[in-house]
């Protein structure tokens, strides 16, 4: 399966990742959620460095993501699984890396 949708930027309070946020929302059992994921600053900014000094300029830049990571709720979150356990991807895996990618 693959998920795609327009997603932003969106500062976090650990200055070592950045997260995406999805623009539109997603119905799990009755409630709307807007899917997010955080991912390594250092990382997006290597891959993505036109996106990022966008962001970090103030422009917030709308971008096409696509990614094979299944769903999870994180609490109140709709975030994004690892394969291996049903837990939150870890932002600074080669496993988010490999299921990642903006156009």
């Amino acid at each position: 399966m693959i998920y795609t949708g327009r997603a932003y930027l969106s500062e976090t309070s650990n200055d070592k990742v950045i997260a995406v946020r999805f623009k539109d929302k997603i119905e799990v059992e009755g409630h709307a959620y807007r899917p997010s994921m955080i991912i390594s600053r250092d990382y997006f900014m290597e891959e993505y460095e036109d996106i990022y000094e966008a962001f970090i300029n103030g422009n917030q830049y709308e971008f096409d993501v696509f990614t094979t990571l299944p769903f999870f709720m994180n609490g109140k979150y709709l975030n994004f699984s690892s394969y291996r356990t049903h837990e939150q991807v870890h932002p600074f895996g080669e496993e988010l890396y490999s299921n990642f990618y903006i156009r």
